[in-house]
């Protein structure tokens, strides 16, 4: 078996390296699929972090409304007890 030398050799080794366009088009397009889809997906975890965040802030308010309230009807409980009836 002969050994290719020359120009052959070149040509030969430059169509290998280098992709055909259509191949570097679908390259390109597949990166900016996978950096829209990260970019997407860090939204998605931000705003799953925030109604978390705000789903307890809420939580903690409605437990804080339900204290104040049921202290608001003990007081006003003793009240109507200590007050004489006419």
């Amino acid at each position: 078996m002969a050994a290719v030398t020359g120009p052959r050799l070149l040509c030969y080794h430059a169509a290998m390296t280098r992709p055909s366009r259509p191949r570097w088009v679908l390259e390109g397009l597949a990166l900016v699929v996978i950096v829209v889809v990260a970019f997407l997906a860090g939204m998605l975890v931000e705003r799953l972090q925030s109604h978390a965040e705000r789903d307890d802030m809420l939580r903690r308010y409605d437990q804080a409304l339900k204290e104040h309230r049921s202290v608001i009807m003990e007081t006003e409980k003793r009240q109507e007890a200590g007050a004489p009836k006419r």
